[in-house]
């Protein structure tokens, strides 16, 4: 495993020849999210093309990355350090006496499994490739004792992801624009960009649920400039009289890059 280091000039917007995974540096990501809320990201890199800054428009301060060999600290108002050693990565969340720890495994390069440990419980998501794409992730989550399990399959079609950057992961309505893992390090991104990502399992622990998300792409010079995202959750509610109460939830979300 290897902190993710690509090289290009400032400012221009040149393809890089990773050995493994040619990457390009992503300067601003503006998306508008389910709520038709506008948001930005920009990215700052040092001179060796490293991420070392992102201003979002979401907060109020700005996330600062720093390395020191095999170590990244995310500096935020929750601190997030990643310690790289052989195939595993370790994150750890917060500070003080009960951190959220999330190891990752590796295996051949590749992102095998995912552990999550808390006071409350954690999680396990195993992660299962086809011709270097995730096709597959198997989760088992475990919230004080009650256990439910779920599954991600991914389609993928023939645009590349040339992105240095986890575009989907710093949009994603949980996060707080912040660099992620797969931004940090190799390993744990698909060489293709997914047409289609399907989950399917318990929300809460006993709604059946399953979210299907569709991404089409807008591509300039080999390059995705835009994303054009659709989610369409299914939850099948139990319902007091006869019958279930099924509810179908549908977000559109646009996203744009410069480089």
């Amino acid at each position: 495993v290897a902190l993710l280091m690509v090289s290009c000039h400032r400012g221009q917007t040149t393809k890089v020849d990773n050995p493994s995974e040619p990457k390009t540096l992503v300067s601003q990501i503006d998306y508008t999210d389910c709520s038709g809320t506008q948001n930005s990201v920009i990215l700052k890199y040092d001179n060796e093309n490293r991420l070392v800054k992102m201003v979002s428009s979401k907060t109020d301060e700005p996330t600062t990355i720093n390395y020191e060999g095999n170590s990244v600290m995310v500096n935020k108002e929750y601190p997030v350090a990643y310690s790289i050693a052989n195939d595993k990565v370790t994150e750890t969340f917060g500070i003080g006496d009960a951190p959220l720890v999330v190891v990752y495994t590796l295996k051949d390069g590749k992102l095998q499994e995912r552990v999550v440990s808390s006071e409350t419980g954690g999680s396990t998501i195993s992660y299962r490739w086809e011709d270097n794409c995730i096709a597959e992730e198997e989760i088992v989550d475990d919230c004080y004792g009650d256990i439910s399990e779920s599954t991600t399959r991914y389609t993928y079609g023939q645009v590349k992801n040339l992105f240095n950057v986890d575009v989907f992961e710093i949009i994603a309505e949980y996060d707080l624009d912040e660099p992620t893992v797969g931004t940090l390090a190799t390993g744990f991104v698909s060489e293709y960009l997914p047409e289609e990502e399907a989950w399917e399992g318990n929300m809460d622990g006993y709604i059946p649920t399953t979210i299907t998300t569709q991404y089409e792409y807008v591509v300039n010079d080999e390059l995705v400039t835009e994303i054009h995202i659709t989610k369409t959750t299914v939850t099948d509610y139990p319902a007091v009289d006869e019958g279930d109460e099924v509810e179908v939830k549908t977000c559109n979300m646009t996203v744009k890059i410069r480089y």
